[in-house]
């Protein structure tokens, strides 16, 4: 993967920035959604789209499956 986000700096007022685990998470997420339409399986994804699973974010990001689902939750 090639490319840049943009993260705005008003990030540090949001109310979830404080929690380690939202916040990785969607940085995380941000950084592997897709920057152009595509597909997947004959599924269609648009930008900002991505097809994953607990599981895979777990290995991805270092966090629990538990961790995940409650990051995904909040």
């Amino acid at each position: 993967m090639r490319g840049w986000i943009k993260l705005y700096r008003d990030l540090i007022h949001w109310r979830w920035y404080k929690n380690k685990n939202v916040k990785i998470m969607f940085i995380h997420l941000l950084l592997r959604a897709n920057h152009k339409n595509g597909s997947f399986e004959n599924i269609k994804l648009t930008k900002g789209q991505l097809i994953t699973g607990r599981k895979q974010l777990s290995e991805e990001t270092g966090l629990s499956e538990r961790e995940v689902r409650t990051a995904l939750k909040n």
